[in-house]
Order: structure tokens, then C-alpha cells, then sequence
């Protein structure tokens, strides 16, 4: 049964103004005499309703005009419960009652709308229906109405929590006259007490995943008409050092351990929608998801893949040779960075030089070796005067890396401009080729592609022009403004307020992190911005549409990596929390089975 506890119900969650009674009437019974009489209160007969059917009510009151709810907390004892009812004067308060059970059980709940006048108001019967079968009762409320003032300030140590975790809460509080009232006493209660509950002093306590939104309020006795607080923190589960998003499906690593851990559908393997352990026994450094296949970096930085092998993708030696748990490639080679693409896989040596295996088609694997067919193993790539390699990203059909003395190049498909040389001709090649209008890049990002010769590809230089997109745009991913299907060169900069930590682009989504270097004035928060396609709801800012321009990621925090997969995205913050976003049909968002889509991030509970 659903339940609804408070921190201190035996004391009422504002000031006392004017003493008011409240009392419980059984519909079908008679009051069986008058309640006690209390200075301040009027006395008025009431039904002794059983502690196990009514131990404390609550009183939610909210208007159009009133910018947060009045919160009221009564202990009922013989069926009344006595306390003040200050409520700021004007007209339509829903007034929302609830009481619960000696074991926080919701036993009632009803409405009423009042209009609310200066002083003493008539009294407002408000029928409760039972909630688990029983006559309903009638809560009678006396009203004082008073004017609006005053405030309470509650900080807290941290917008974020990992489930289990304790912070203090410090509140302050003020008059209508914005003068601090020493040791007046903030009281809180939760709204999701399955996700977090604060004490009578203040400690805040995290026991799931979510959004915890508490009200604060106050029982200083001389302040009237003070609102209450609303305060909304995030629990997730952490634990995870690095996350990946594929075609349906996504992996991470567990922090603890090092250990691998899937969710999703990767070819045919149901993973679930919650986080599944790989159990392969390697620790792993890196992770990335490609199309129907994944690989992953070794802690003894070693390259493993798993998933679909048909084109040798997994480069284990076998073409058509698919594997649900990792195989290691053949190479005694040792990596520090691996990217799968759509039917090729590239990684980045020890010593900055790069090998690919898998469809070599287009020239992808950037070598003669198996060119215009596959290769099942890793074959090094062949780059003009012998470059060097920071990173590299394999994509729909080619691939782009990022040199050591901070060089573009891409190889492979070219159809769509996506090689980023100008034109389209050579439609493709194994040659790689260096971008043009790109200087001092650092960050590079093929996407997935839409069934098409043709997918985005973003780069980030150490510049104040930030960002650079070409290739396709026809869900306007290219985010700078262009009209245009495609783009054959990076042209004009994606407009963003800072310099991009991480970048990612999708199948027609891209979406950046930053650090925090500022080349606009804009506030810090939020820190990750989506763009392109958003009908799954891929952008995270709570809509389900395509946005031209970066959009802010609803409520991202400190995220220090974003991955975008085929219609969902995945980040992971720098306190090792993991959320993910967009189409969750196949349980890539990693979230439970109850969600199967969502336009704002949600949180990955480690395994």
C-alpha cells in the first residue's frame, strides 16, 4: 500500500497564529461527546477514530497565485486534532487532506475549495473518502486567513546524492521584512519517501533513485502568512567510470570492479532493461557501442568485442563469426582507446599508431590490405608521413582521427561529404585525408548513419570557435544553421557557450559536455547540450522534436562524457552517476521495464 511518512507529526508544519480546530466526523456514526477543551480552541465534538485508522493528517493547500504549497501536519488523537490554520487570504485554495495510519498508511483523502478571507473564516467540511473500503469521513476546518510574508532559505551541500548517502540541510529564516529570525525551527517533510526522507533536524536521507522533492516549513510562532519551501534534490545510483551508447542497446563500467555491464537488445542477446554483468572476468578501462557490436579496452590494455561478426568486426580472425561474450582480437598489439563503428572497429595503440579490421568496403580500415572487402583481424592503417594518433572514431562506412600534432583526417565513404575534404570526390578511399578548415583539433565524432551513404561528423579544436560539424544534416545535426541535406566541410562553428569537453555524434543526433571555460556569458548550468533529431526524445530537454540549434540536457550536472547512440543518449557525470535518455523500447535506457522512452535524462543503477 502506497505510503506517505513525515518527519514530525506530532507538531504542525507552521506558525501558530490564531488557535483553529479541526475534527473527524464518521459519516454513519455519532460524535460519542465533546473533545477536551484547550485555551485558544474551540472545543467540538468528534468521532474517536482509531489510531489504526487515523494517527496524523495533512493538509496540502495550493492556489494559482501561491508560488509554493501550505503544508500543515496534525497529530489526530480521539478523532481531533488541534493546530493553527494561517492561510494567506484570497480566492479558490484546494485544500488536499490526507491521513494516514499509525504505520504512515494512507487510510483517507479528499478535496475542498474555499475562498479565504481576512480573520476568522467559516468553517469548511471536507469529506474524505476512504482509500482501502469504509465510510467516508468529514474533516471540518477552521481557517484563519492572513497576509503573505516572509520566507525560508534551505541550502544544501550537494544538488545530487547516491542512494544511501546522509547530508545536512541548514535553513534560515526571515520575516516579511527580510530580517533574519534567530532559532526558528524548520520542519521537513518528503513527497517521494521512497527516494529520500529529512528528520526533524535537518538530515537528509537518500534511500533510491530519483527526483526528492521536500517542503520546508516553520512553526515560529509569530510569523504569519510564510510559505513554504520547495526543495528538489537527485539520488542515483553511481558507480560507473565510463558508458557507451549503441543501436538499442548500451554498456558501462562498474566502478567497483572494473567490470563490464550491458543493457538493451545487442544482437539478439536481450540484455534487460536494467544492467546486466558480462561476467567475462576482465577489468576494463574504456568501453564503446557501436551498431550491433562493442568493444572494450582492457585495465592491461587489451581489445575485446563482442556482438555481431559478420563483416569481422569483432577481429578475432572469423568473418561471419558472431560472439555474445567478448573474444579477444588477434594482435599481441596492446590499445588505450577502441571505437566501434557500424561494421568496422578501429583502435589506437600504445604508440599513437591506429589499426582497424572488419568491412573494408569503402576503405574504412584506411590500408590496401583487404580493401573493398574485410578484414578479420587488425590491420594498422596507413596515414600520410607517418602520423601519429590522439584518438579515433569509427562511423557509418569511415573513419576519422585526430593526430598528435592535433591533424584531421577521415577515410572511407564519402558520398554524403562526410571525409569533410570539400567535395565528394573521391566517393571514397583508404587514403586518409586531412579536413579542411579544421586547426589545433583535439575531440572527433563519426556518426552511425541513416540507412544512407551518409552520416554527421563533429570536431572540437582548443579554440574559441569551439565546435565544427559537416556530413549529414537532415535532421538539421549539424546544429550551425545550415539549410542544406549535407555538408561537404566544416563552415561555420555550432554555436555553443563553451569550449566542448566531450562530443558525440549519432546516428542524426550530436550532443557536448563542457569544462567550463567560458567564451559567452552565460550561467555554468547546465552543462550538456543535445541537437539534431529529438522525436525519441533524444535532445533530454523534455520535448519529443528536433531542435536546429543546441539544446540544454534537462537537469545535467557536471556531466564529464556524453554518448549518443542510434535514437537514445547516455552520460556519465564526474561523481559516476550514469542517465540515460530517448527511445527505451529495447531497455537501452537502462532505467527498469517500466520505461520505454524518456525526453529527460533518467538514472542507470549500477549492478
Amino acid at each position: 500500500m502506497p505510503r506517505h511518512r513525515f518527519a514530525s507529526p506530532a507538531v504542525p508544519l507552521t506558525g501558530v497564529l490564531l488557535a483553529a480546530a479541526l475534527s473527524l466526523l464518521s459519516s454513519c456514526s455519532e460524535p460519542d461527546g465533546p473533545a477536551d477543551a484547550t485555551p485558544g480552541v474551540l472545543p467540538v465534538a468528534a468521532q474517536a477514530l482509531t489510531p489504526a485508522a487515523a494517527s496524523t493528517l495533512v493538509l496540502w493547500v495550493t492556489a494559482a497565485d501561491l508560488k509554493t504549497p501550505y503544508g500543515f501536519n496534525l497529530t489526530v488523537t480521539k478523532g481531533a486534532a488541534y493546530g493553527a490554520l494561517p492561510l494567506p487570504m484570497g480566492g479558490s485554495r484546494l485544500l488536499t487532506a490526507l491521513l494516514y495510519d499509525a504505520d504512515g498508511t494512507e487510510t483517507y483523502r479528499g478535496t475542498a475549495t474555499t475562498y479565504v478571507e481576512a480573520g476568522l473564516n467559516p468553517t469548511v467540511n471536507l469529506t474524505a473518502k476512504a482509500r482501502y473500503g469504509g465510510s467516508p469521513i468529514t474533516v471540518k476546518l477552521d481557517i484563519t486567513g492572513v497576509a503573505l510574508g516572509g520566507s525560508i532559505v534551505v541550502k544544501l551541500p550537494t544538488a545530487t546524492l547516491v542512494p544511501g548517502q546522509t547530508v545536512q540541510l541548514t535553513a534560515s529564516v526571515y520575516d516579511n521584512n527580510g530580517k533574519l529570525i534567530p532559532g526558528a525551527k524548520v520542519l521537513y517533510s518528503s513527497m517521494d519517501p521512497s527516494r529520500g526522507m529529512a528528520d526533524s533536524v535537518g538530515r537528509l536521507s537518500a534511500t533510491g533513485s530519483g527526483q526528492i522533492t521536500l517542503i520546508a516549513t516553520t512553526r515560529y510562532p509569530w510569523l504569519v502568512g510564510l510559505t513554504a519551501t520547495v526543495i528538489k534534490v537527485l539520488a542515483w545510483h553511481f558507480n560507473w567510470t565510463d558508458v557507451s551508447a549503441g543501436n538499442g542497446f548500451s554498456c558501462g563500467i562498474r566502478g567497483s570492479d572494473n567490470a563490464m555491464a550491458c543493457w538493451g537488445i545487442l544482437n539478439g542477446t536481450a540484455y534487460g532493461s536494467k544492467p546486466q554483468l558480462l561476467n567475462d572476468g576482465h577489468t576494463y578501462a574504456q568501453v564503446s557501442a557501436g551498431v550491433g557490436h562493442a568493444c572494450g579496452v582492457t585495465t592491461g590494455n587489451q581489445v575485446l568485442c563482442w556482438g555481431d561478426g559478420s563483416s569481422g568486426q569483432l577481429g578475432n580472425g572469423g568473418v561471419g563469426s558472431s560472439s555474445a561474450v567478448p573474444v579477444a582480437i588477434q594482435t599481441s598489439t596492446r590499445f588505450t582507446q577502441v571505437s566501434a563503428g557500424t561494421a568496422h572497429t578501429c583502435a589506437v595503440a600504445i604508440d599513437q599508431h591506429v589499426e582497424c579490421w572488419g568491412d573494408n568496403s569503402d576503405g574504412a580500415l584506411g590500408t590496401t590490405v583487404g580493401f573493398q572487402s574485410t578484414t578479420a583481424t587488425p590491420t594498422p592503417v596507413q596515414p600520410p608521413n607517418g602520423e601519429r594518433f590522439l584518438a579515433v572514431s569509427a562511423g557509418e562506412d569511415f573513419t576519422c582521427g585526430v593526430t598528435t600534432t592535433n591533424g584531421l583526417f577521415c577515410w572511407g565513404q564519402n558520398a554524403g561529404g562526410q571525409l569533410g575534404i570539400n567535395n565528394n570526390i573521391p566517393n571514397f578511399t583508404h587514403t586518409p585525408m586531412r579536413v579542411v578548415n579544421t586547426t589545433m583539433a583535439s575531440l572527433v565524432s563519426t556518426g552511425f548513419g541513416n540507412g544512407a551513404l551518409s552520416a554527421p561528423v563533429c570536431e572540437v579544436g582548443n579554440a574559441p570557435s569551439g565546435a565544427f560539424c559537416w556530413g549529414d544534416n537532415s535532421s538539421s545535426e549539424l546544429g550551425n544553421g545550415s539549410t542544406h541535406s549535407f555538408e561537404r566541410e566544416p563552415f561555420n562553428p555550432v554555436p555553443l557557450p563553451y569550449l566542448p569537453k566531450s562530443i558525440s555524434a549519432g546516428m542524426q543526433t550530436v550532443c557536448v559536455t563542457f569544462d567550463g571555460l567560458s567564451f559567452v556569458a552565460l550561467p555554468p548550468p547546465p552543462d550538456a547540450f543535445c541537437w539534431g533529431h529529438g522525436t525519441s526524445g533524444e535532445i533530454g530537454n523534455g520535448q519529443m522534436m528536433n531542435q536546429g540549434s543546441p539544446t540544454a540536457v534537462y537537469h545535467s550536472n557536471s556531466f564529464s562524457k556524453i554518448s549518443a547512440g542510434f535514437n537514445h543518449v547516455c552520460a556519465l557525470n564526474s561523481l559516476g552517476y550514469v542517465s540515460c535518455w530517448g527511445d527505451g523500447k529495447n531497455g537501452e535506457l537502462g532505467a527498469g521495464p517500466g520505461v520505454l522512452s524518456s525526453s529527460r535524462p533518467v538514472g542507470v543503477p549500477a549492478p
